[in-house]
């Protein structure tokens, strides 16, 4: 059985990574229970629109997090979604997470 949920999908995606030897697990693990499951949990996983994650976006700067933090959650978001590609468990990515470009002066 495929996870449908996104609680459902990134508690999964944390398991294989496990399985994969993915790189720093436990950052990925702190950034989807503390931000990414609370928000995006009961949406289906392929019914995230662009426009819910332009929605997080605002809701993580209105949390007083930068553009650089914020890019980092949606790092672990768009693997998320590329990985659930990858596993099956969606014919394709729901949507393209764009992230903020950041200029390093």
């Amino acid at each position: 059985m495929h996870p449908t949920t996104s609680t459902e999908a990134a508690q999964q995606y944390l398991e294989n990574l496990e399985l994969e030897n993915g790189r720093n697990i436990a950052g990925k693990t702190q950034q989807i229970h503390q931000e990414l499951i609370p928000y995006f949990g009961a949406m289906v996983l392929a019914d995230i629109s662009r426009f819910d994650v332009e929605r997080f976006k605002r809701h993580m700067l209105g949390k007083g997090r930068s553009e650089a933090t914020v890019n980092r959650y949606l790092a672990v978001l768009s693997q998320l979604f590329h990985k659930a590609v990858e596993w099956d468990w969606l014919m394709k990515v729901p949507c393209k997470v764009v992230k903020y470009r950041i200029s390093h002066n």
